[in-house]
């Protein structure tokens, strides 16, 4: 009855949120009207609505109930109209309707060139082989359709016979390059990446060779191998730089081989020399002293990817182009091939910043002692990132006892350029736990030290933890009566996570220290919370606490401790302290003032997270707690809790309401809630004995993501502790891996700012995303999993859920409206004849009426 089409326009769009019987035959009733824009919408409404015929995890094939509007929208395909028959022809691909098979046979004669490519495109979808011969007969009659055409095989998985081919590289280069990226995406097609990097475009030939030499995987086989080979043989300066920028030779960053050198402690930092180098340097570069040492031998690989490791080595020479160099000796090098090592070391000198913190990122589990003067020459670099990156490098393979050795000698020299805080992280951690020997005679002498600098001996106290044998942690307990107050809260912290025996013998030595943050440990250490410590070097250097361990245990808290905590919780001058003490107090199910614990949170800073601590604790403690919680369930961020935990939460904390749903007034009421007196947790049931046969995760990555290598890099060190760990990869630039993303996120309350952000991990106890991955918060979201049950049931995807996924993939991209475009132009760059030429296409599409998902798809 609406009369104003904008309005119904507008009302349509909005009926894909209301995914009711209702609303589809709501929907229906408009698939006949005569405006444009409404059928459109309609269209496109009844396809969110209806969803499409493919299922994630599901395992079953019976077909899906026909949506009463496909008839409706099948008789579209006859539509006069461009923009109607593309709609219709973009929900018989969705659907996968084999019914209107002859219709998009049809249409593919259509004048305009967009309905032919979506005609394809739905063609593609259906997945019927006899429409390939149609599909060549465009290609032959028409090579300007080379591209879509070949999207069409690529979805088939079909690869076009010889005459296809002929006709394609008769076609443009733009039509070859949507070859090469159809080639590139599908492996059934992969062997036509071969084909045209020998194009006579060099466009089109680098676009092949780039896609080859990207992927490993690629580059074991040998027919793509020896395209490349060729390619590098033929010595064309654009197809080489495209191979070298961009190539991922396979290596030993498994740390399978290493060259037994770098297996052996150093014995002699005891001679008089001016650091603890040099005997080091003396075995590995200094000839006709002693035994000449031998180099590992590299592995030796066939055919030819063993050839063109040979050709990559020949750009190591000096007359070659200094870029070109420097990437074939940066490949050879992460590869961990001599070569390249010896090649860097001569061009550090000359080498930007850039190049040299590119190196650093690009060695990984380093297998070769040829790396030790790369390395060194780039501990002792001027920039700080560029020491930093050298020293992760250094520690990543941690059986490298020379290695970590190298960089701990660096930090004790007397000239020493590179700075405690650039070397701590993870993988000094993980090097730590897993070769502590390493670490002894250097954390013994610098705990020894009287004059070693403090964040030396703060580094010394934190590695202390990893190597902690009686001697170190005598030394470390002397430390604990340093008069520099950031020595004593180190010391005390790394004694107390070595010996949790010390916890009761020192909580009120600790609590009587005059310095806040010194006081802080107890109530840390007692808590015992991975990853929530904070290492300060300095009052201007900082670092997080980077180690976890799933296996640590958290021993009850002896009374003395306990005391001493009650006593901080109420007393502590510091209102950080007085917080952390009552936060462990809560932990050990200690009642406590919660009103005056509350009080608290407005004084702490966002880097105490004391409100998604306390969320946490809830979640975790759903099922045992009392009411006297209803002070911390009032401040808690519930939308971060599971949804059926939260129900039981509330339940448990307010049970005399029925709907199990707090209101202000229940929060308010009841006197006792609350007090020190009442429990806090019920009495724990004897735990069952939880069984799992696998550890499942989701993995959400985008092709040639840094982030996303070092957090396959976590899963590598991680399966130490996880053996049942499996991981399901997915690639989050592809539809199914995009929709799968954001079904997850629905499932999970994933903050709609952070959904199709990459990298992502799911497990069955949460996620964890972007930034906010690291080995602790993988660990803990590891752990939380082993401990419950196990459900697979949250990576399972029925109809209904899948179609709200796809269905808020496409809102979000339909919220891309022309000031974001430009504003996305504006971040990017500005180019006047570029941005000029952008507001006139876009200006046009948006005068036509064109929606904002078709202006995405013309580009």
């Amino acid at each position: 009855r609406e009369p104003d089409v904008n309005v119904i326009h507008g009302a349509l769009r909005r009926l894909k949120d209301i995914r009711t019987p209702g609303s589809a035959e709501l929907v229906a009733g408009f698939l006949t009207h005569p405006d444009e824009d409404v059928l459109v919408s309609a269209i496109q409404t009844s396809l969110t609505l209806s969803g499409d015929n493919d299922r994630f995890s599901m395992g079953r094939d019976e077909e899906k109930k026909a949506p009463e509007s496909d008839p409706a929208i099948l008789g579209c395909l006859k539509d006069p109209r461009w923009r109607v028959r593309a709609n219709a022809l973009e929900y018989v691909a969705k659907r996968k309707l084999g019914s209107a098979k002859d219709e998009c046979l049809r249409l593919l004669g259509d004048d305009d060139d967009f309905v032919r490519f979506a005609a394809i495109k739905a063609l593609a979808a259906i997945g019927d082989s006899d429409v390939l011969p149609r599909l060549k007969a465009l290609v032959i009659s028409d090579e300007e359709l080379a591209g879509p055409v070949m999207q069409g095989y690529a979805a088939m998985e079909k690869m076009p016979d010889e005459e296809m081919l002929e006709r394609i590289d008769a076609a443009p280069p733009d039509q070859r390059m949507a070859a090469v990226r159809a080639a590139a995406e599908v492996s059934a097609l992969s062997s036509l990446l071969a084909r045209y990097a020998n194009d006579p475009d060099a466009d089109v030939a680098c676009a092949a060779l780039t896609a080859i030499a990207a992927d490993e995987d690629k580059l074991e086989d040998g027919t793509l191998a020896t395209a490349v080979l060729l390619a590098l043989r033929g010595g064309e300066a654009s197809r080489t730089s495209a191979i070298l920028q961009n190539i991922d030779l396979p290596g030993e960053s498994s740390g399978a081989r290493i060259d037994p050198a770098l297996l052996e402690l150093l014995r002699e930092t005891e001679a008089p020399a001016s650091t603890v180098l040099d005997p080091l340097y003396d075995a590995f570069l200094q000839t006709g002293k002693g035994a000449e040492r031998k180099a590992a031998a590299a592995p030796k690989i066939a055919g030819a990817l063993g050839e063109i490791f040979t050709e990559i080595e020949k750009r190591c020479a000096p007359d070659v182009d200094p870029v070109l160099r420097y990437h074939a000796a940066l490949h050879l090098a992460a590869a961990g091939r001599a070569k390249g090592f010896e090649t860097l070391a001569g061009m550090i000198p000359g080498l930007s910043t850039a190049q040299k913190t590119g190196i650093g990122r690009a060695l990984y589990s380093i297998p070769s002692a040829e790396a030790v003067p790369v390395i060194r020459a780039l501990l002792r670099d001027p920039v700080p990132e560029v020491r930093s990156d050298a020293a992760e490098a250094a520690l990543s393979n941690q059986r490298a006892t020379a290695l970590i050795d190298l960089v701990l000698g660096e930090l004790s020299a007397e000239d020493a350029v590179l700075q405690p805080v650039e070397v701590y992280g993870y993988r000094f951690d993980y090097a730590g736990r897993e070769n502590g020997r390493a670490f002894r005679s250097w954390c013994q002498a610098v705990l020894d030290d009287d004059s070693a600098p403090t964040d030396l001996v703060v580094l010394a106290c934190a590695a202390a933890r990893h190597c902690a044998t009686t001697a170190i942690l005598d030394a470390v307990r002397r430390r604990t009566k340093s008069a520099d107050p950031l020595i004593r809260r180190e010391a005390w912290f790394a004694l107390l996570s070595a010996r949790s025996s010390e916890v009761a013998a020192s909580a009120a030595e600790i609590a009587a220290d005059p310095e806040a943050f010194v006081r802080a440990v107890l109530p840390d250490r007692v808590s015992r919370d991975n990853n929530a410590w904070i290492h300060r070097f300095s009052d201007t250097q900082i670092a997080k606490d980077e180690n976890w361990v799933y296996s640590e245990k958290k021993p009850r808290a002896g009374k003395e401790a306990l005391a001493a905590l009650q006593g901080m919780a109420s007393a502590d001058p510091s209102p950080l302290v007085r917080f952390e003490a009552g936060m462990a107090l809560v932990k050990n199910g200690v009642p406590i003032d919660l009103d005056a614990f509350v009080s608290l949170l407005p004084q702490m800073s966002k880097e105490t997270n004391a409100v998604g601590r306390i969320t946490g604790w809830l979640e975790a403690n759903a099922g045992r707690a009392t009411p006297a919680l209803r002070p911390l369930l009032a401040v808690a961020d519930t939308s971060k809790i599971d949804a059926d935990k939260l129900k039981t939460l509330r339940s448990r904390v307010n049970p005399e309401s029925s709907a199990g749903i707090l209101t202000f007034a229940s929060l308010a009421g009841h006197a006792d809630a609350g007090d020190a007196e009442t429990p806090l947790l019920a009495e724990e049931k004897e735990a069952e004995e939880v069984e799992r046969d696998s550890l499942d995760v989701v993995f959400f990555y985008k092709p040639g993501c840094a982030e996303c290598a070092e957090t396959r890099r976590y899963f590598d060190a991680l399966r130490t502790d996880f053996p049942l760990l499996k991981i399901d990869e997915r690639n989050i630039l592809e539809p199914a891996g995009l929709v799968f993303n954001e079904a997850l996120c629905s499932r999970f309350r994933v903050p709609s700012i952070r959904s199709s952000m990459a990298p992502a991990v799911f497990a069955q106890a949460g996620y964890v995303i972007g930034p906010e991955i690291s080995p602790a918060a993988l660990g803990k979201l590891f752990a939380d999993t082993m401990g419950e049950p196990q459900d697979d049931s949250w990576m399972k995807l029925d109809e209904p859920r899948e179609a709200e996924a796809a269905a808020a993939v496409e809102r979000r991209f339909e919220s891309i409206t022309l000031p974001v475009v430009l504003l996305g132009g504006l971040l990017d760059g500005i180019n006047p004849c570029a941005f000029a030429t952008i507001i006139f296409f876009l200006s046009y599409l948006q005068i036509a009426r064109r929606t904002p998902r078709e202006m995405l798809m013309v580009g």
